[in-house]
């Protein structure tokens, strides 16, 4: 049990730095060209999350692509320019680990985890 929680520990941990020093990609001109505010929340969910981001008005083409753990894309979604955010339907999918990946003019800038549960 102590080892279970060690693990879990440590990977809530892991995962949280990677979130601080992931948030945004800048641009030679040093504008962010896509940036997520945090990870989804909830996080864990179990019917909703909700993925808050911001897209440069200069980005032509933006989604999120949801993704389960063996890579199969399950969702794409148009991101629009701004600061905006994306609901996930937990009804949508199975319970498990997810990843959404945020692209910008065809370069992914950010790969993050969700869980669902049910």
């Amino acid at each position: 049990m102590k080892t279970k929680i060690l693990i879990s520990i440590s990977i809530v941990l892991l995962f949280f730095v990677s979130e601080v020093y992931s948030q945004f990609k800048v641009n030679a001109d040093g504008s962010a060209q896509f940036k997520v505010n945090n990870v989804n929340a909830s996080n864990p969910f179990t019917n909703q999350t909700e993925i808050k981001y911001f897209v440069a008005t200069g980005v032509k083409n933006a989604y999120i692509c949801i993704f389960d753990m063996q890579g199969k894309m399950l969702q794409k979604i148009d991101a629009s320019t701004g600061q905006n955010s994306v609901i996930i339907q937990g009804s949508t999918l199975q319970a498990g680990i997810y990843l959404y990946a945020l692209v910008a003019d065809g370069q992914e800038i950010d790969t993050k985890r969700m869980i669902l549960t049910k």
